[in-house]
């Protein structure tokens, strides 16, 4: 984010015009803090664009991500159940009638098919949730960034006006002396006093300034920060659905192989069948 530090500078240079015409130097003056106060606004909304940006690419990586591998573990779903119903069920031997045996296969397959529906109904989701949390999250920061801004034009505004009015006060007070002559010495010190006035408040606007610009910068890369945050509980939280719904998706077909074997070759003769290789393969998705 800005440093401040880089754009607000030293304003040594205009007391001597200040002191000579507190009009024209109050009104260099003003310009330079306008200028200091307009190039960290810019840079704040150049921030504030790449914090957005970042918000919505990190969500597309995320969805994107997400999306490819729900869609492998579909893939697989489908050819281990249908695998399973061919191999543990059709071929299983002491096993039921061919009618049977084409039943309890189907039955695998019918539920492997409404898994998925589930498994795609909820990435589905998830991933609509993620794009509008980071729509919510790049919403509430531009609400903070675009308030600090708006700070940072009234703030310009107020301290153009400033200077420059006191610049005027002054240069009403102020002797001015025509070319050739010199001032007396009651002149030269209330001319003095007029520019110490003017470069006083001077220096008390371009503290603002500074104080302002801090502020504001603060503000924005607290806001910046939180919004990173919030992006990656969204994006953990969508994984943990995804992940949790292919586990489900899983285990629903363990069960229906289960059930399957059960059915056609009788509960005890199920047992003997070993379905570890299965779930060993789908446990090691965790979330």
């Amino acid at each position: 984010m800005t440093n401040i530090n880089d754009n607000i500078r030293s304003m040594e240079w205009l007391h001597g015009e200040i002191e000579t015409n507190p009009a024209i130097g109050a009104d260099e003056a003003a310009k330079k803090l306008v200028n200091d106060i307009k190039t960290v606004a810019d840079q704040m909304v150049e921030d504030a664009e790449a914090v957005v940006s970042r918000i919505h690419a990190e969500a597309e990586s995320a969805a994107i991500k997400l999306a490819a591998e729900a869609a492998k573990s579909v893939g697989n779903i489908k050819k281990d159940s249908t695998r399973s119903a061919s191999d543990m069920i059709l071929n299983a031997k002491g096993g039921g009638s061919e009618k049977k045996n084409a039943l309890a296969a189907s039955s695998i397959i019918k539920k492997a098919e409404d898994a998925l529906s589930q498994l795609n109904k909820r990435t589905e989701a998830s991933l609509k949730s993620l794009a509008e949390d980071a729509e919510t999250t790049a919403f509430k920061f531009n609400r903070i960034a675009e308030a600090e801004e708006r700070k940072l034009v009234n703030l310009e505004n107020e301290t153009k006006k400033n200077v420059i009015d006191a610049g005027k006060e002054a240069a009403a007070k102020f002797p001015m002396a025509e070319k050739g002559d010199t001032l007396s010495e009651d002149e030269r010190k209330n001319a003095q006093l007029a520019s110490a006035e003017v470069i006083k408040k001077l220096a008390l606007a371009a503290d603002r300034v500074h104080l302002a610009t801090v502020e504001a910068t603060k503000i924005i890369q607290a806001a910046s920060q939180e919004a990173a945050l919030t992006m990656k509980k969204a994006i953990a939280k969508a994984n943990r659905v995804i992940n949790s719904a292919i586990e489900e998706a899983n285990e629903a077909i363990l069960q229906a192989v289960s059930q399957a074997l059960a059915s056609t070759v009788g509960e005890e003769e199920a047992e003997f069948f070993d379905l570890a290789p299965l779930k060993e393969k789908w446990g090691k998705r965790k979330t």
